[in-house]
């Protein structure tokens, strides 16, 4: 290839490589933004289940403080206090479809009552061993959380809640708890639409699961078990203290790249996990790329295919040039020989 060529080549080459770049940068570009939608759609998923798990716990706080309250005026009216105020209890529990169960256990922790069994049943029921009750015992006032526990009597995975009974001069009469098994939490949080391979997963603070949707199956992944990820742990470490974390990984379960908002729960002792996959916020740019590149491919092939003709068109140009000058140093040659001879 000539040096002529070259120059009507450049012209071209760096239009094509012009284009290349523009296109580049809007598909990168378009891709950052899907990339800032993922996150915020995570951190606003995270907040409304963070928001819906709250609710659940307020309104059950409401109630095991309303229960108490019912306990000390039947303890105060004397032996049929607790048949007239307590018992309806059980009757009530279906407007309470987050809580399986209510108890209350005196101050030595022995189980007075409890919706989920007869008296019969509880009468040597015992959570004097439980951490909720050592705390309300040693004067702690707020709402406890305690969980997740597995019931001796069915087996069934719960998240206590509990609460402080004082009496009227403030002393400690017992307390009130409600378990809301993880199966009905799960059946919350599934309610938030994560998109085709988006999960959650609700864990305390010391990481123990107390549920995830969906749900895996094998050992090591039933409730109550602390394998969390690497990426999270680095993260714990590296940054500690933070109320929220978020990140982008590839899960080594499934092999979906997810975008993760690991986040702690505002008024509860649990970390929630939102994570959903990048596959879903991926299609404008990969279609805007597809485009680009079709069209970016189309003027690349125009510009070559019309500079070829050009280089084309002056070759044959320069051919016809060096024969017309071949011919007449051929017809001044022959001139010249014709005049020597007639000299001769």
């Amino acid at each position: 290839m000539t040096r002529g060529s070259l120059r009507l080549y450049a012209a071209p080459l760096i239009a094509v490589l012009a284009i290349i770049a523009l296109c580049t940068h809007v598909v990168l570009a378009q891709r950052r933004e899907s990339q800032t939608s993922a996150e915020t759609a995570a951190r606003n998923a995270a907040v409304v289940l963070a928001d819906q798990l709250q609710s659940a716990f307020d309104q059950t706080d409401a109630l095991l403080a309303s229960v108490g309250q019912r306990y000390v005026r039947a303890l105060a009216a004397g032996p049929g206090g607790v048949a007239r105020d307590i018992e309806p209890i059980r009757e009530e529990m279906p407007h309470h479809p987050l809580v399986k169960r209510i108890g209350i256990a005196d101050r030595q922790g022995i189980v007075v009552f409890n919706t989920g069994y007869t008296p019969a049943t509880t009468a040597h029921a015992d959570v004097s061993a439980r951490s909720y009750f050592k705390a309300a015992q040693a004067g702690e006032k707020g709402l406890m959380f305690e969980g997740p526990i597995q019931a001796k009597l069915d087996g069934v995975w719960s998240v206590a809640l509990a609460r402080r009974i004082d009496g009227p001069q403030g002393e400690f009469l017992g307390v009130v708890f409600a378990t809301l098994p993880v199966d009905a939490i799960g059946r919350l949080i599934s309610r938030v639409d994560l998109g085709s391979a988006g999960i959650v997963n609700l864990r305390t603070l010391d990481l123990a699961q107390v549920v995830r949707r969906p749900e895996l199956q094998g050992p090591g992944r039933d409730v109550g078990n602390q394998n969390v990820s690497q990426t999270i742990r680095d993260l714990l470490r590296d940054a500690p203290g933070r109320d929220r974390y978020v990140y982008t990984t590839v899960a080594p379960i499934d092999n979906t790249e997810r975008v993760y908002v690991y986040q702690k729960l505002p008024q509860a002792p649990f970390w929630m996990t939102v994570g959903l996959a990048t596959a879903d916020f991926a299609t404008s740019w990969q279609q805007t790329g597809a485009l680009l590149a079709l069209l970016g491919a189309v003027v690349a092939w125009t510009l070559l295919r019309a500079t070829r003709r050009i280089v084309h068109q002056n070759r044959d140009l320069d051919r016809r040039l060096l024969e017309k000058e071949a011919a007449e140093a051929a017809a001044r040659s022959s001139e010249q020989r014709l005049r020597t001879i007639l000299r001769s």
